[in-house]
């Protein structure tokens, strides 16, 4: 009597053991990920040579294109402008920095006939999306912001933040989100391109500026340099240095030479 009253009291905590033993060997399901991008894979429509409101023969250089920190694969949506979180199963199929560089790369290069250099000096562009937020709600909406300047090595000559907010079609549908953020893309590149090219349509380019101010010079004093540099090869220390000077500069040299 007094073993069957102990199983009795033993049984509960046992099949308590028993279905937590099962519940933590068990498998979950996998967690389906969908991947979305903002590519629309459109055709680009080059800008004609002639076309007014152009940049061409005007050169700049594609700088750095940065995200937030916040800003990766996992989409972002905010329940209140304080707030954000990261949705489970939906990611973007590259980083958001990417999207961005392509299409400004594409606006700039293609579309508005500026002419793309790799190094050297004369105008960068650097972009920084700060944001690429879904708001949810019952009014949900997406919202694209970057900020953008323009500089060369010395100025800094357009800066400005551009936001563009579309409404999203369908509340809760990751499809309709992106193609409410692939619209606002697309506008705040176009906003971001044409104030660039309205800048360096109005600005010469810093090669050209330095060309013009030396008017030669520097190549005649190069040339100058070259000559004095054989004429002068077997002298040493200060004959050296008063031979390239009375080279270079006619003054010094001796009266009747």
């Amino acid at each position: 009597m007094k073993v069957s009253a102990l199983l009795l009291c033993f049984l509960p905590a046992l099949a308590t053991a028993t279905a937590t033993g099962c519940a933590l060997t068990s498998k979950s399901a996998p967690i389906d990920i969908r991947y979305f991008t903002l590519d629309d894979g459109a055709p680009v429509a080059a800008a004609p040579a002639t076309a007014p409101g152009t940049a061409a023969g005007k050169k700049l250089r594609l700088g750095t294109v940065t995200a937030a920190a916040h800003l990766h694969e996992r989409m972002v949506y905010r329940d209140s402008p304080v707030e954000l979180g990261y949705h489970e199963r939906a990611r973007w199929s590259e980083r958001p920095d990417a999207y961005v560089r392509r299409a400004l790369s594409r606006a700039l290069f293609q579309e508005r006939g500026v002419e793309q250099v790799l190094s050297g000096g004369g105008h960068v562009i650097d972009v920084d999306l700060l944001a690429l937020d879904e708001f949810t709600g019952d009014s949900p909406k997406a919202r694209l912001t970057v900020a953008f300047s323009l500089h060369d090595d010395e100025r800094v000559l357009l800066e400005s933040t551009v936001s563009v907010e579309k409404p999203i079609a369908k509340q809760d549908d990751a499809p309709a989100a992106v193609e409410a953020f692939r619209e606002a893309l697309r506008e705040a590149i176009a906003k971001v391109a044409d104030q660039t090219v309205a800048k360096l349509e109005v600005t010469p380019n810093p090669a050209e500026g330095a060309a013009s101010a030396s008017g030669g010079s520097a190549l005649q004093d190069g040339a100058a340099s070259s000559n004095a540099n054989d004429t002068c090869a077997n002298l040493k220390g200060a004959e050296l240095l008063r031979c390239k000077k009375k080279r270079i500069d006619p003054s010094t040299s001796p009266k009747g030479h």
